[in-house]
């Protein structure tokens, strides 16, 4: 009996069960299909005849089960191709002699057909090595490699990552390297895309069957094997491609990163509270603000497969969406809650990143006026995103500025004009309860604004202040305090 046998399955079985021999490491390279019969076969059958000890005869006629045989392969070489490939001058009856010696059938054209006992052979590269290593390669001339020497330049890509880095190591994180091949599982975990997973086709075990979508499912392994070891603090990023398959393969360069455990490290002076949401969340919002990425909104949404529902948001930079921040949820994924501490994850997308990002600003000088504080307390719907408040704050103070009487002034000419910008919006205090209603949510809100040039009076700070209550009283309905 003689058989070809799938490398793919032989490599697999010979792995999975752990035994390694001379056969499975011949068919794990490949064999000739074709060979099997006129070769192999008829000369084990030859050598048992010819055996003095052995009586061996044929009982039967051969039965040959080769439903689809395999054709020869071809390749159309050229001198020039095989010059330029090898770096010196190659005459066509050079690399015919060469490859026919090789028992391959070259025409005049140089249209070679490569037996099928040649399984290496799947371009025309390799003849070109066949023929090279004919010709000796002590008689291929060396050649200087000549090259033009550039100003090297850090690229836009190389750039945020580093900045990336730079400030993540900074504020605790290690830096990871995970492989991009992980289980099924996980490759769909956190991503936005679970029915664009990329399978591979011939996987060296099941823990790497699948290309990763996101990179947060693999530092969650890292935080867990960290957690056996006795870790209690947990603070890790990577930045990596990610892979799906749309129309065509889209590789995405993204951050990841995986944060738990304690705020401070263990001290008599330090907090002993452990990394919640808004830590998180304020964690993302800095290293956004560190990126020069103005504008980023942060919502919920329905959680992708692995974050919690109630401690979940998707970051958006003008209805663009740039990343996601949440709680995991180490039940769904399957893994030992080993941390005993809540766990986030949250994932940029930096190649949109990159697009979105402002250029680097430029110094102010210290501001030479006063900043005006102005708190405003108002009651909300409880299922209004502050968000929305906030957007609708900075419209309106803008809108106000454009509205605003000015008082007189002793040095002013007559063009003077008070352009105050505002500079933060804060949410100092929330609190719901029967004093505020069923559905109903009370928030004090602290806005900081000041004019460059000159401070303002009391009355103009008070006119800003009321006609941002009136635009969002206009627009959802809300009321003062």
């Amino acid at each position: 009996e003689a058989a070809c046998f799938d490398p793919v399955c032989i490599r697999t079985s010979a792995r999975k069960l752990r035994m390694g021999t001379d056969s499975s490491y011949r068919f794990e390279r490949g064999t000739d299909p074709n060979g099997m019969l006129s070769g192999a076969f008829n000369r084990a059958a030859e050598l048992l005849q010819e055996t003095d000890l052995s009586a061996a005869r044929p009982a039967s006629a051969v039965t040959d089960s080769y439903p689809s045989v395999k054709q020869s392969t071809q390749f159309t070489l050229s001198a020039a191709r095989v010059s330029k490939i090898l770096g010196a001058d190659i005459s066509g009856a050079q690399i015919k002699d060469c490859l026919t010696s090789l028992d391959m059938k070259v025409d005049d054209d140089l249209t070679v057909s490569v037996p099928t006992w040649r399984v290496d052979v799947n371009n025309e590269v390799v003849l070109a090595e066949d023929v090279a290593r004919l010709l000796r390669y002590d008689s291929i001339d060396m050649k200087p490699m000549m090259a033009t020497t550039t100003k090297g330049r850090v690229s836009d890509t190389d750039g945020l990552r580093n900045s990336v880095a730079g400030f993540l190591t900074s504020n605790g994180f290690l830096e990871c390297r995970t492989p991009p091949l992980t289980t099924e599982q996980i490759a769909l975990a956190f991503s936005q895309w679970p029915g664009d997973a990329i399978q591979v086709q011939n996987p060296i075990s099941k823990e790497m069957t699948t290309l990763r979508q996101s990179l947060v499912g693999s530092l969650i392994e890292v935080a867990e094997r960290n957690a056996r070891r006795g870790a209690s603090s947990f603070r890790f990023f990577e930045v990596d491609r990610t892979f799906r398959q749309n129309d065509e393969i889209d590789e995405r360069w993204m951050l990841g990163g995986v944060l738990g455990g304690p705020v401070n490290d263990s001290a008599w002076i330090a907090s002993e509270k452990d990394i919640d949401f808004l830590r998180a969340k304020g964690l993302v919002e800095n290293l956004l603000s560190h990126l020069n990425v103005d504008g980023c909104t942060f919502a919920r949404d329905t959680p992708a497969n692995g974050y919690r529902g109630e401690e979940f948001a998707v970051i958006s930079h003008s209805d663009q969406r740039i990343g996601a921040l949440g709680r995991i949820d180490l039940d769904t994924l399957g893994i030992k809650d080993r941390a005993r501490v809540p766990l986030y994850g949250f994932e940029l997308d930096l190649t949109t990143l990159i697009t979105v990002k402002s250029p680097p600003g430029l110094f102010k000088g210290l501001a030479r006026t006063q900043v005006i504080a102005r708190d405003i307390s108002i009651v909300v719907p409880s299922d209004l995103h502050y968000a929305e408040i906030e957007t609708s704050l900075e419209k309106a103070f803008a809108a106000a500025v454009e509205n605003l009487e000015t008082e007189p002034r002793k040095d002013a000419g007559a063009d003077f004009a008070l352009q105050p910008e505002l500079e933060s919006v804060i949410c100092v205090d929330t609190f719901s309860g029967e004093s505020v209603g069923e559905g109903a949510m009370s928030l004090t809100i602290r806005m900081l604004f000041r004019d460059a040039l000159h401070t303002l009076t009391s009355g103009e700070a008070q006119q800003l202040m009321d006609y941002v209550v009136k635009q969002l009283h206009s627009e959802y309905g809300v009321v003062q305090r």
